[in-house]
């Protein structure tokens, strides 16, 4: 089965948000850097701001294929293994496949979350037939 491969770009659907963002960090890094009067330190503060923030920054890279479900945003990459998957979650503007088998506070923070870009019932087609081709191999029964 052929993978399906897509990709979202955050900036272009808030777009007044990313010089907010590269404002507040420049600010951040230089009351670091006058601060503490280590310019390493401002350069952390920089760079923590970037990567907490990494989605206005770096597009967004969905994968879904035989074996799993990935995203990757940068260098940073999150995954799931259909087998693994135990719930979907339907979120704003896309869908969270979760490993937890019951609703949790964890949920925001477990699993894979996948957003749309005008492709909704083709992703939702393809998590359908791959996570039930799993679920049917492992003898186990879906419940979302």
């Amino acid at each position: 089965m052929e993978p399906l491969e897509w990709e979202v770009r955050m900036w272009e659907r808030v777009p007044g948000k990313r010089p907010i963002l590269l404002s507040v960090a420049l600010a951040v890094a230089l009351i670091g850097q006058w601060y503490t009067k280590s310019w390493l330190v401002g350069l952390a503060a920089f760079m923590a701001i970037v990567a907490t923030t990494a989605e206005m920054w770096f597009p967004l890279k969905y994968r879904l294929d035989e074996n799993e479900a990935r995203v990757r945003c940068g260098l940073s990459v999150t995954a799931i293994r259909w087998a693994n998957i135990k719930r979907l979650i339907e979120v704003e503007g896309g869908i969270r496949l979760s490993p937890l088998d019951r609703a949790s506070r964890l949920d925001a923070f477990r699993g894979v979350h996948l957003r749309f870009a005008g492709n909704e019932e083709t992703v939702l087609g393809k998590i359908r037939a791959l996570w039930q081709r799993h679920v049917r191999v492992l003898g186990e029964r879906a419940d979302a």
